[in-house]
């Protein structure tokens, strides 16, 4: 309860966000079922049943496409969204990007911070874009994990603390 709570959810999103970033190697169901403290204090990971892995060029990929859209640097953009399998080619590019823009607007409640991040609102915004089927667009099966896996250790934030932002939790990774 309270803030010990609270950090114990800042090193399980810490833990996760360093498997991903570093190993790419990552628990993909990190619930409170699956998390245990220790006697000692410590934060346990249980259940390795499901995992993913990302490889090297698709981490890159994943932090210039947040730098890009950050950004509103359209080249850079362009070029992860070719290279990580959103795109096929560029020909919708410009019906695209103002679409992720505005996913990221929604999800972060208007702000358009990557800190005010909701992956739960992010991952329906995506999800919307994809269904509309109006523009050649995937969600590669390794976002989605992802993705899940963030909304699973949000959900079990927001239990603990209602104003825990993700993005700010992640630091100094983020």
């Amino acid at each position: 309860e309270g803030e010990a709570a609270t950090n114990m959810v800042r090193i399980g999103l810490r833990c996760s966000v360093d498997q991903l970033m570093h190993t790419g190697l990552f628990h993909a169901d990190p619930h409170r079922g699956n998390l245990l403290k220790t006697p000692d204090g410590k934060l346990a990971f249980l259940d390795f049943g499901m995992m993913a892995d990302v490889d090297e060029d698709d981490r890159y990929g994943l932090i210039g496409l947040v730098i890009g859209l950050q950004n509103k640097d359209l080249p850079l953009v362009t070029e992860e969204l070719l290279e990580l399998g959103f795109l096929k080619d560029t020909t919708q590019l410009d019906q695209l990007v103002p679409r992720l823009r505005a996913a990221v607007v929604n999800a972060s409640g208007g702000t358009g911070k990557a800190s005010d991040l909701n992956f739960a609102k992010l991952q329906n915004e995506l999800d919307e874009i994809s269904r509309d089927n109006v523009l050649k667009f995937t969600i590669p099966p390794f976002i989605t994990v992802i993705i899940r896996s963030l909304t699973i250790l949000e959900g079990l934030a927001l239990s603990v603390d209602s104003n825990f932002r993700m993005v700010r939790g992640a630091y100094p990774f983020v």
